[in-house]
């Protein structure tokens, strides 16, 4: 019972476990939830409106979370020490906005805690990026 009763205690306690079932994760992995999962769980399969997301891209040599060619969208996760990486993304983004490449990031607390507003910004821009491109 160990780990997984813990986390699941835990996470219903903070009110996390009722929402990432309502989208959908209703299984713990060992240890309980990560941010990448429930990302994936969110995504895969064409789940979000049937875009469909490929996971760990390299894409310009940068490899991001996920990406979704469709709409030339990138998902990236902030993990705690962001602060040490933020050159690095910085610079990541940079090249992938200059190849015309929208990038989100998410920090993994606010994925964890907030996944219908996450969900509700991915899906915006989703049909943003994918209404411009139609357009042209």
């Amino acid at each position: 019972m160990g780990t997984w009763y813990r986390e699941n205690r835990f996470l219903k306690k903070l009110g996390q476990f009722q929402r990432l079932e309502q989208i959908g994760l209703g299984r713990l992995e060992a240890g309980g939830y990560s941010a990448d999962y429930a990302l994936w769980k969110m995504l895969q399969k064409g789940r979000l409106a049937g875009f469909k997301f490929e996971r760990n891209k390299r894409i310009l040599g940068n490899i991001v979370s996920f990406y979704c060619k469709e709409s030339n969208l990138v998902i990236d996760l902030q993990h705690i020490g962001h602060r040490m990486r933020q050159k690095e993304e910085l610079e990541c983004d940079n090249t992938l906005q200059k190849a015309g490449i929208k990038v989100l990031r998410f920090h993994q607390d606010v994925i964890l805690e907030r996944p219908n507003s996450v969900k509700n910004s991915i899906l915006e821009e989703l049909f943003t990026s994918s209404t411009v491109k139609y357009q042209k």
